[in-house]
Formats: C-alpha cells, sequence, structure tokens
C-alpha cells in the first residue's frame, strides 16, 4: 500500500503503468477541462486533494488450475512496417509525489498533461501479506465522464510564493511547447509534411501497383510460361533515413494489443480527414497487404504504415500459453486479496477521524503519496480542426493507469471522506481520502457553459452514455435468455 498526500493548482496529470500492490497517498487535484459527458452541466471537475496509501499483493498461490487460454490469444495478428512522423510534444505539468514502491511492483511509466483547476483526494490501497499476490497487468478502458464535484486532499497551507509557482510555469519552460503548439496548427508544417512524405508514398505505392500486376501474371500464366521476376521491395529503411524519419518494424499483434497502441488507434486519413482507426481496419480485413496507408493520431503525430503478413485466428494450445494462463489466475486471485486489505486500512482510517499523512505516520509501507492537483478530463495538446477538441482522461505520475474507474471513485467522496479506489487494471488498489474542494460546483458548472468546446463534450457524453445502454442490453438479454455468446476473434472488437 501507499499513502500520499497532494495539493490542488491548475494542472491535471497523466501516467499509465501497473502494479500489484497497494499504496496510501495524498493528493490534491487541478480544475477538470471538461466535466463528465453524463452531465454537461455538472461543471468541469471539483478541485479536490488525496492521500493514497499502496500495499504489495502478497504471492500468490502457486497452484496452477486447469484453464484454457483468454479469448485474447485466439485473435487474428498482423505486422506492421511503420513510419513515424512525430512533430509536436504535449503541453503538460508534472505532479510530485511522496511514494515507497513495494519491491515486486512492476515498472510504471510517467505521463503528464495540461493543467487546470482541479479537486484533491487522499487514498490507501492494500494487499494481504499473508495471502498470495499476482503479477501486475496493464488494461486500458474508455474514458468516463465525471460526474459533479471531484475529492479534494488535504494538504499543510503553503506560501503564496509557492502557490504562484504551481499555477504558472516560466515562459522558458514552456516555449517549445508553444512553438510546438502553433507550427502544428499552421498549414506550412502540414504543407512540409507531404513534401517529406510524398517520395515515400511514391514509392510504396509504385511497389504495391508492380506486385499487384505480377500477382495477376502468375495466376492467368501458363503451366509452361516462363517465370516473372517479383518485383523488389524499396528499402524503407533507407527512404525513412534520408527523410529523417523513424522506421519500425511491428511484431505480429492481436486486435487487442494492436488496439492499445499508439498507432492502432491512430485514424486513416482520405482527402485530408481523419477516418476509422487504423486497428479496426486491420482487423475488418480492409487493409491490402503492401498498401501504404497514412495515419495521424489524436496527438498530431503522422504515420505511414502498409501490413506486411496477415496470420489467421487460432485458438493456442494450453501448452503454449500456460505461463500467461497461471500469470493470469494468480492476478485474478491478489485482486480479491488487494482490495479486502485496502478496504480494511479505509475503516480503520475513517474511525481515527484523521488525514491519512497522520494515521499512516507510523507505517512505512504502504507508502504515502502526494499528488498534484488533477482532473478527471483534460483537453490537452490535441490540435483543432474540423473534428473539434474532445476532451480525454487525465493521468497522473503519482497514480500510474488511474483509469475512469479510479476518477469516479475518487470525484464521489466529499471532502475528508475516506474510500477505496483502483487503477486501470486493478493491480493497484488506493485507500484515498479527500481533502478539498478548492474551486465550488456552481463555479465549476458555470465556466463548463462558456467553454467553446461544450458541443464536443455534449457529444462525448452521449457517446459514452450510448456504450454504457448497448452494454447493459447486451448483457440483460443474455442473462435472461441464458445465451452463450460465440463470436469469432477477428469480429470481437469494437
Amino acid at each position: 500500500t501507499r499513502p500520499a498526500e497532494t495539493e490542488d493548482s491548475e494542472s491535471a496529470d497523466d501516467a499509465p503503468a501497473d502494479s500489484s500492490d497497494g499504496k496510501p497517498a495524498e493528493t490534491e487535484t487541478q480544475e477538470q477541462a471538461a466535466e463528465s459527458p453524463g452531465d454537461p452541466q455538472a461543471g468541469d471537475a471539483s478541485e479536490e486533494e488525496g492521500d493514497i496509501n499502496e500495499t504489495p499483493d502478497d504471492a500468490a498461490e502457486e497452484s496452477e488450475p486447469n484453464a484454457t487460454p483468454d479469448g485474447d490469444d485466439s485473435a487474428d495478428s498482423g505486422q506492421f512496417n511503420v513510419l513515424d512522423d512525430t512533430a509536436n510534444a504535449d503541453d503538460e505539468q508534472s505532479t510530485e509525489v511522496e511514494t515507497e514502491d513495494s519491491s515486486n511492483a512492476p515498472p510504471e511509466t510517467d505521463e503528464q498533461s495540461e493543467s487546470s483547476d482541479n479537486p484533491a483526494t487522499e487514498s490507501v490501497n492494500e494487499t494481504p501479506e499473508s495471502e498470495p499476490s499476482a503479477e501486475a497487468d496493464e488494461a486500458d478502458k474508455n474514458d468516463k465522464p465525471v460526474n459533479g464535484e471531484e475529492p479534494a486532499i488535504e494538504q499543510e497551507p503553503a506560501p503564496a510564493a509557492q502557490e504562484v509557482a504551481k499555477k504558472y510555469q516560466p515562459l522558458e519552460e514552456v516555449a517549445d511547447q508553444i512553438r510546438q503548439t502553433i507550427a502544428r496548427d499552421s498549414s506550412r508544417v502540414l504543407s512540409r509534411r507531404q513534401e517529406i512524405l510524398k517520395p515515400i508514398l511514391e514509392a510504396m505505392d509504385a511497389y504495391s501497383a508492380e506486385l499487384a500486376q505480377w500477382r495477376i501474371a502468375q495466376d492467368a500464366k501458363a503451366a509452361d510460361a516462363p517465370d516473372v521476376a517479383k518485383p523488389k521491395m524499396p528499402n524503407i529503411q533507407n527512404l525513412a533515413d534520408e527523410a529523417g524519419l523513424k522506421h519500425e518494424t511491428v511484431a505480429p499483434v492481436s486486435v487487442l494489443e494492436f488496439a492499445d497502441a499508439p498507432l492502432g488507434r491512430s485514424f486513416i486519413i482520405v482527402d485530408g480527414r481523419r477516418t476509422e482507426q487504423l486497428f479496426a481496419q486491420a482487423f475488418r480485413g480492409r487493409l491490402e497487404a503492401y498498401r501504404a496507408v497514412m495515419t495521424e493520431d489524436v496527438e498530431g503525430h503522422a504515420y505511414v504504415v502498409w501490413q506486411t503478413t496477415d496470420h489467421p485466428a487460432d485458438v493456442p494450445e494450453l501448452k503454449d500459453v500456460r505461463s500467461e494462463v497461471v500469470h493470469t489466475w494468480k492476478l485474478m486471485q491478489a485482486r480479491k486479496l488487494a482490495q479486502q486489505e485496502a478496504e480494511r486500512l479505509a475503516e480503520a482510517a475513517k474511525k481515527s477521524n484523521q488525514p491519512l499523512r497522520e494515521y499512516f505516520a507510523e507505517r512505512k509501507d504502504p507508502p504515502l503519496i502526494i499528488t498534484e492537483p488533477f482532473t478527471w478530463l483534460t483537453y490537452g495538446p490535441v490540435p483543432g480542426g474540423q473534428m473539434g477538441r474532445a476532451p480525454r482522461l487525465a493521468t497522473l505520475d503519482e497514480v500510474p493507469n488511474a483509469g475512469p474507474e479510479f476518477m469516479a471513485a475518487v470525484s464521489k467522496l466529499e471532502q475528508d471522506q475516506v474510500g477505496v479506489a483502483a487503477n486501470h487494471p486493478q493491480t493497484v488498489y488506493y485507500v484515498a481520502r479527500v481533502a478539498r474542494h478548492d474551486v465550488p460546483l456552481e463555479t465549476l458548472r458555470k465556466r463548463f457553459l462558456q467553454l467553446p468546446e461544450i458541443g464536443a463534450a455534449r457529444d462525448l457524453a452521449r457517446s459514452d452514455l450510448r456504450r454504457q445502454l448497448m452494454d447493459g442490453l447486451r448483457e440483460s438479454v443474455a442473462q435472461e435468455a441464458r445465451l452463450d455468446w460465440i463470436v469469432t476473434p477477428d469480429t470481437n472488437f469494437r
């Protein structure tokens, strides 16, 4: 478990990671950039602070059940060559936290996000020490909107000079980010991008056309006709080096793995407009081998991609995936133990009527985490355009992989209230306590209604509500009719 404290300021942090440990902490959040899609009038997000306490899960039982591999393993996989043109960087602000990672926690990756007024929360997570624990897995889910206020975390008052320093960064620290933001919206940059990518696209398209003609000739030739030499594929690595781009080859991946990757989530560009996401077209059979496409992600990074191989879907033998099955089973058992321990610590902290930083002062495990102010959603450095600026889930350096479930659980807490929240892959459970809400809900609501991007927020709310309704309908029908869904792996995704 890890305890932590955070202070409210006008910034939102982003960072993923997973671990099956518990962590107590105190955190302060900033005003949310946008409110929950479910209630556009509820305001951006209240500001909150909180403590987070984490405790590592104990090793899970060594017994290995007779399990069959998950459906994810049976998904089609494909291999891709990728050229990445990353010309912009996010304008983000990091958060500071006091933490003590448990020895068995997996490595964490941190991201940062734009700043805005947010609520702060305190939280602590734990797992039993005498029970088995599991290794941490990562998983991503759809973002969820904010409903009402976000919790705030308790924190010692800071001098006015420190408060100003947290709300505003010196120009020299963000000058490059400002230049990139301006450049990203410039038509000259788009023109320059086309100029750089043009020779690469022409070489790839020429090879694709020659390969198609060669295949037609192979199918139509007589048995005694002489063999025709197969076209020589261009050296993509050399083309990328000449253009100053990065060349990568993606190993065969399943649909779920590709949908979780930045490249897979990027949008195919047709006539200058974003269309379907790459992973969806790839696993619906809409991509031809060695047919180059250009894609762009939400951060403005451009890719030139073509698919080189296609592996048919199959169900692997248990002996081939036994270690993964055992690992997943242990993780499922450890989640239950971690949640139980976090709930036990939360009840004890409630009865003490103390801030988590005081209640866990004598404990070194789980460590105390102090986060900077954060919001549930943020706009981030997303470029404008016809698609508008859609709010996205904020992330925290102090709480890796803090998904929508964590944000929702923390946002429901009232000031000084203690609760339990898990990260997105449910590998870390936190005991959280809200210290304060710096901005009243009514103020946040008024600010939200004045945002020019309110239309995008409403669309996000409708989309999330529609998804929840459809998921509930499918689950209800399946339960009432006692249906056992059988779906082929290559179509079992949204």
